[in-house]
Order: C-alpha cells, then sequence, then structure tokens
C-alpha cells in the first residue's frame, strides 16, 4: 500500500511538472504572437497582419500566467511542507536570487533597455525607474 502512495506522488508531481512545462512553452508562444494583438510595442505595428494570430494570443492570454502560477505554486508546497525542502531562508533567497534576477538583469540589459531606447526614447531616470526598480 505504501509503495503505491509514493508511486501516485511521484505520477502526480510528475504531471505537474509536465503542465507546468506545456505552460511554459505556451508563455514562450504567446510573446511570440502578442505582437499581433496590438499589446506589444505599441508604436509598431506588424508588417504583416494575421487574425488569426491575434485572436490565439488574445485566448492564450486568457489562462496561460494564471495556470502557470498555480501549478508551480502546487509544486513549491508540496516540496515544501510534504518533502520538507526550502525550510531555510537565506538558501532559498540565495537560489532564487541566482535563477529569476541574474537572468532578468541580462535579459534588461542586453535586450530590453536597447529596445526601449530605440522605440521610445527614454532617458536615464526612466530607465532607471522602469528595469532597475522593475516598474516597467
Amino acid at each position: 500500500m505504501l509503495s503505491k502512495t509514493i508511486l501516485d506522488e511521484k505520477t502526480t508531481l510528475e504531471q505537474c511538472t509536465f503542465a507546468r512545462t506545456v505552460l511554459m512553452l505556451i508563455v514562450v508562444l504567446y510573446h511570440s504572437l502578442c505582437f499581433y494583438s496590438g499589446n506589444w510595442f505599441n508604436a509598431v505595428s506588424p508588417a504583416e497582419t494575421n487574425e488569426f494570430f491575434k485572436v490565439l494570443a488574445e485566448w492564450m492570454n486568457t489562462f496561460h500566467i494564471y495556470a502557470f502560477t498555480f501549478i508551480s505554486g502546487y509544486i513549491f508546497y508540496y516540496l515544501k511542507f510534504d518533502k520538507n525542502k526550502y525550510q531555510k531562508f537565506i538558501p532559498f533567497l540565495a537560489n532564487k536570487t541566482k535563477r529569476l534576477l541574474v537572468p532578468y538583469v541580462f535579459v534588461a540589459i542586453t535586450w530590453v533597455i536597447p529596445i526601449s531606447l530605440i522605440f521610445y526614447d527614454l532617458d536615464i531616470g526612466e530607465i532607471a525607474k522602469k528595469y532597475l526598480l522593475a516598474i516597467g
């Protein structure tokens, strides 16, 4: 009976991980298509319009972040309270900083800030406010 429970837990966690992976891919696809919905770089219009991509992006925007957050929260809860992981705050914070803030800063410096400078003509104060304080 115990081995069946462990197998069921492992299967459930694998299914949640699979669903989270699919939702990550949907997030990437959404960001690739949201240009057609008019919600991305409003100053620039696509050279070719595509109503299907616009509708698909708008539809994905109704659920993709909420579902991803819900499943990620479930996995975190399961690992923290059922498997006793993440019990110490400082190592958890250091890990999340390394996994989330380092890529954020890299993408902001190499992609977002240059694009914002080209399309929106921002000054240094606005860039600091939007991207260093993460308000943008």
